[in-house]
């Protein structure tokens, strides 16, 4: 970044080139360490990447659609597919990554039109925010077995306490001693979770381009070339 001579006027040069060669990229954000990248890759690839080193792979999907990817330094690695089916990786402090839970998206959709998600992300959290081609936007919740908004952190990984093995049984057998054994990034062994539609409306004539999130306030934009708060 480079100052000009007048106020309010800058200017952008490049510092270094940190990586060639990745191929398309789709998605860049800030790894939740703060000083790494995470990137995503038209070939369905996200990747991690430290200063200074090359990158790793650290989920590898199989689909012909792109997918969306959003990070968060609290909550961790959001990336959504078309499928209205969404995961979300954690960070440890070894650096590695993890899949902390599965969610899918009921959209609620009374004129059963093709819905084209464009963008994607908590809104906090207990709240996720869903933007489409049309110009509608969704704000989704977890609902309770009671019918009650969920207001706890639904990002949080479920620590389930280990049950009591029964007489006879093969723990090899059991899916939960196999997901235990499993040490993968690739692998969720707890069930997804399930976001319902709380509110939708519509915010723009053409296709949302932008959602912004900021402290009691939303900033989106949209091909029908407004901005909005």
């Amino acid at each position: 970044l480079q100052k000009g001579s007048t106020l309010g006027n800058f200017s952008l040069h490049l510092n270094r080139i940190l990586q060639e060669d990745l191929g398309m990229l789709t998605g860049l954000g800030l790894a939740p360490d703060g000083h790494s990248l995470i990137l995503a890759k038209a070939d369905m690839k996200l990747l991690h990447m430290k200063p200074g080193d090359d990158p790793s792979i650290i989920w590898n999907t199989y689909t012909n659609h792109p997918m969306m990817l959003y990070t968060h330094k609290e909550y961790g690695v959001f990336f959504l597919q078309p499928t209205e089916h969404g995961v979300l990786l954690t960070q440890k402090e070894s650096g590695k990554f993890e899949v902390s839970l599965e969610f899918n998206l009921n959209l609620e959709n009374p004129t059963r039109t093709l819905l084209s998600i464009t963008q994607a992300k908590p809104e906090s959290e207990s709240s996720f925010l869903c933007a489409s081609s049309d110009g509608m936007l969704w704000n989704l919740a977890k609902c309770t077995p009671e019918g009650e908004w969920a207001t706890g952190n639904i990002w949080q990984k479920e620590v389930k306490m280990p049950k009591t093995q029964t007489e006879g049984t093969d723990p090899s057998l059991c899916q939960e001693s196999l997901c235990q054994e499993l040490d993968t990034s690739i692998i969720s062994c707890s069930p997804a979770i399930h976001l319902t539609t709380r509110q939708r409306r519509k915010i723009h004539s053409g296709s949302v381009t932008a959602l912004h999130v900021l402290p009691e306030l939303l900033v989106t934009a949209s091909k029908d070339r407004d901005v909005k708060l």
